[in-house]
């Protein structure tokens, strides 16, 4: 066991406590199978008192009460904490969450650094909009304020721990909210750098709070509890709605990013080279362990057969193996329990009638790790369970279709709308394209995730937006100031000079 990446206390108030319970989390490499780390399994009265810290911080403590200016200051000083620690970050997360170190550098830890700095920066905005006056009866002026939402309960995911802690805790912070952080049971360690952080950066105790547990102890008293006044959700559509039944008990604020099925369509007159390549990374990021993974293929008859053996030869150049070397692109799954559920999904796929073009089984050159080979399936009909439910692995179906109207038929059969993509012949054509698809962000013709632009879903993949300025909008309350007019005041009977008339 490493102890450098041991924690044993709970960051509540400002200061390192014991768990009540005094149990762990062992934290297992995905990669290796060994135990190289251990949490504090908290109960719920460890998540009451982070709460309890929380309220008392946004009640009584200075920070929702910083200038704007302040505030950026002091996240400022947060975030260059924060990037300090960003070598020790990545070889953190390829341990704890399986993700190659090419990802590690270019995605689960580089964006979200300089994502704190952007929202440190954007602290400092003026939260007030002056509206035209309105000349009544009575005539009134307005300011429209945003004002701090309160206490935020953020629960993160295992798929990519740091980089959505980071929106959560970088817009509500600096839209002068305090926070709860839970992190994943699988993935709990790189959440104890923001309270490292935190402390040496001199955030006023109770700004931020991190709690690890389990789900449905620690997770439901965060989105439970009457001292939270908003609960930040990203993870699975049924644990989603859990938090959403949860919530409603005292109708607090909710902000759900959920699950996600996404196509990605290539048209009659795509350019083939890329929009191949584009959609096996859109696939296969992070072994497709992740929400907006592009895992569903909706291809125009004339190009079908040439897409897919493209996809084959691509997809047998890449290297399986240690997450570690910089040569690899696939690296394991999260634990054994979850590629059991993929390989569940290709079995069922066979069963359904699709046909298993390549993969889908463990390769035979690694003996120790979670890992299956990507797995392409074809003549898949839109009905077919593995091409409506979310696998969170490295399998995607393909559909053949014959025009655009059955491309964007099939592309919207879902219960879910996350993401997508688009390939034509020209961008004008897959952005005319892309309108017509229920979903919340979609890539045409190439285009990446931008980090300053809102992402959220359509439908069961969730409610609010994270990231860009509606992402920081999500954790505040708008208020009306409605504004008598003044009146100049009435001249007294002494008139100016105090004599009487």
């Amino acid at each position: 066991m490493d102890q450098n990446f041991d924690r044993e206390r709970f960051y509540i108030g400002g200061e390192w406590l014991a768990p009540g319970r005094g149990k762990w989390l062992e934290i297992e490499d995905p990669a290796t199978e060994e135990i190289f780390a251990r949490a504090p399994l908290g109960r719920r009265e460890d998540a009451r008192r982070a709460l309890a810290a929380a309220r008392h911080a946004f009640d009584d403590g200075p920070w929702r009460r910083m200038t704007p200016a302040g505030r950026s200051q002091a996240l400022k000083r947060f975030a260059i904490e924060v990037a300090l620690q960003r070598q020790s970050l990545t070889e953190l997360l390829i341990r704890e969450s399986g993700c190659t170190r090419l990802m590690a550098e270019h995605l689960q830890v580089g964006p979200p650094i300089e994502h704190l700095s952007w929202y440190a920066d954007r602290a400092a905005r003026d939260p007030d909009e002056r509206l035209p006056s309105h000349k009544g009866p009575p005539p009134s002026e307005s300011v429209v304020t945003r004002e701090p939402v309160g206490v935020v309960s953020a629960i993160v995911p295992w798929n990519f721990p740091l980089y959505i802690a980071t929106h959560k805790i970088g817009a509500a912070l600096a839209m002068g909210n305090t926070v709860v952080l839970k992190p994943a049971s699988w993935t709990p360690l790189s959440a104890f750098v923001f309270a490292d952080a935190a402390e040496r950066a001199g955030l006023p105790p109770g700004v931020l709070n991190v709690v690890t547990g389990a789900g449905p102890e620690v997770g439901e008293e965060l989105a439970s509890n009457t001292l939270a006044d908003m609960v930040s959700f990203t993870g699975s559509t049924e644990s989603g709605k859990r938090v959403m039944q949860l919530a409603s008990a005292n109708v607090k604020k909710v902000s759900l990013e959920l699950g996600g099925k996404s196509a990605g369509v290539v048209l009659a007159d795509a350019p083939l080279d890329n929009a191949v390549a584009h959609l096996m990374w859109s696939w296969l990021v992070h072994q497709g362990q992740a929400c907006g993974a592009t895992t569903r293929f909706v291809l125009h008859e004339r190009i079908h057969d040439e897409f897919i053996d493209r996809l084959v030869d691509a997809v047998k150049g890449l290297t399986i193996g240690d997450p570690k070397e910089w040569t690899t692109l696939v690296g394991p799954l999260i634990r054994a329990s979850h590629r059991e559920r993929v390989e569940r999904y290709v079995a069922l796929g066979k069963e359904e009638g699709a046909t298993l073009v390549i993969g889908g089984g463990r390769p035979q050159h690694l003996s120790k790790g979670h890992y299956i080979e990507p797995a392409i399936f074809a003549d898949v009909r839109p009905d077919m369970r593995i091409a409506q439910e979310e696998i969170f692995g490295p399998v995607v179906c393909i559909t053949r279709v014959r025009d655009e109207e059955e491309a964007l038929r099939v592309a919207n059969d879902s219960i879910y709308g996350l993401a997508g993509a688009v390939w034509a012949g020209t961008r004008e054509r897959a952005v005319a394209f892309a309108r017509g698809m229920r979903t919340g962000t979609v890539s045409c013709n190439g285009g990446g995730l931008n980090p300053w632009a809102p992402f959220g879903g359509y439908k069961q993949s969730g409610i609010g937006r994270e990231l860009g300025l509606i992402g920081l909008d999500e954790f505040t309350e708008v208020k009306h100031l409605n504004l008598g007019v003044e009146r100049p005041a009435t001249s007294s009977p002494e008139g100016p000079t105090g004599v009487s008339a």
